[in-house]
């Protein structure tokens, strides 16, 4: 009796639980590819023993409508949340049961015990408490309703396992129901199982003699586009109205009303182009004028139109505005002339000897040297451009 108290405490303890799935995506040792994927999975333990003399039964399996209310639970007393075998989407509450039924020993022998803190700190292991992880981390309590728990344990004592046509005498059935989320890719199937240690024995010095055991692999298949509802899983083959695909109608609309309307918007734009929207160019003086009258606006010294100081950026704009209104006047590009050949070539451009005299020291002293001109000389340069292109 003092020994089933000790294993129903240590079963109690919930924070030393341990989860462990990291490395089935991590490292994926244990992926089984195509190869379907049972409901239910159960091994006898020690592994290392044979197959007589073990004494550990595990079995694991999503809780459904189907695989709850069965004989231990109605010892246990729960009332269990139902999942779903298949199409879990990520993020879903999957309840996953496990059952560890420890066996009496024959006659004279030592109890099994078992105990969960011993694996809770080696990573990748995950404490059944809401502690994220690689894979797998239990529900948080705050998302639950009331009464309802992320985990419970439960130990059952003195309980008959009907296994393979014959009946086992148990000391105790421990259950560990889990709500378990993920957030992997759902495109693949993803590994689930419990670690805790066992003890059969006592070594030489009076203690127990733990081992680690490791629960049987139990797959969990995710879906991306499954819809997690009863109809797959529970074999539910009701007709359900289909939903109508409306991309297509929209397509077919979108196309033909471009068909149609091709020829309107044709006509419509050429009416527009040619009555409405009309936008006649800046007359040449005009856009020189519109460079120049921001620069003198901001350079001009105590409101005397014949004294400027005018930045060397600023002067550099105005050279280009000069170029731009001579190619757009005469058609003679000559920002890309030099001050000899603006000075060899000024008969081929419209009052070439004045623009020569106010463009030969903007472009050589200012822009090409980067010095400045006193004011009264920008001055007379600015006269010397109203006299050409008056303002406008």
């Amino acid at each position: 009796m003092a020994t089933m108290k000790l294993a129903f405490c240590a079963c109690a303890a919930l924070a030393a639980l341990t989860l462990s799935g990291a490395s089935a995506f991590a490292q994926q040792p244990r992926q089984p590819g195509a190869v379907p994927v049972a409901d239910k999975v159960f091994d006898w333990f020690p592994k290392e023993a044979p197959l007589k003399d073990r004494r550990i039964y595990v079995e694991v399996e999503i809780l459904t409508e189907s695989t709850a209310h069965d004989q231990y639970d109605r010892l246990t007393g729960q009332n269990f949340r139902y999942g779903e075998r298949f199409g879990n989407k990520v993020g879903n509450l999957i309840p996953v049961r496990f059952r560890i039924f420890l066996v009496k020993p024959p006659a004279g022998g030592e109890e099994t015990t078992v105990q969960f803190a011993a694996l809770s700190a080696n990573p990748p292991r995950l404490t059944l408490l809401p502690v994220p992880n690689q894979d797998w981390h239990v529900a948080n309590q705050a998302v639950l309703p009331a009464g309802e728990q992320p985990v419970s344990i439960v130990s059952v004592p003195n309980v008959v396992l009907d296994w393979g046509g014959k009946e086992y005498q148990c000391s105790q059935m421990i259950q560990v129901t889990a709500l378990v989320q993920t957030f992997k890719d759902p495109r693949f199937r993803l590994n689930l199982w419990l670690e805790f240690t066992y003890a059969m024995s006592r070594l030489p010095g009076g203690g127990p003699d733990w081992r680690p055991l490791e629960t049987p692999d139990f797959w969990v298949d995710l879906s991306s586009v499954a819809d997690p509802g009863p109809q797959l899983s529970t074999g539910n083959t009701d007709e359900v109205e289909q939903l109508r695909p409306v991309m297509p109608a929209f397509v077919l609309i979108g196309v033909g009303a471009l068909f149609a309307l091709t020829p309107l918007i044709y006509w419509v734009t050429r009416f527009a182009r040619r009555n409405l929207a009309s936008v006649q160019a800046l007359d040449p003086a005009e856009q020189l004028w519109r460079t120049l009258k921001p620069i003198l606006s901001r350079s001009i010294v105590d409101n005397n139109p014949r004294l400027y100081r005018i930045s060397n950026q600023d002067v550099a704009a105005i050279v280009t505005a000069i170029g731009v209104y001579v190619f757009r006047t005469d058609g003679v590009p000559i920002n890309a002339w030099t001050v000899e050949e603006l000075l060899e070539r000024q008969d081929e451009i419209a009052d070439g000897e004045q623009w020569y005299a106010l463009l030969k020291p903007l472009k050589r002293r200012v822009v090409q040297l980067g010095k400045r001109l006193t004011p009264e000389a920008y001055g007379r340069i600015i006269a010397q451009i109203r006299q050409v292109c008056p303002e406008v």
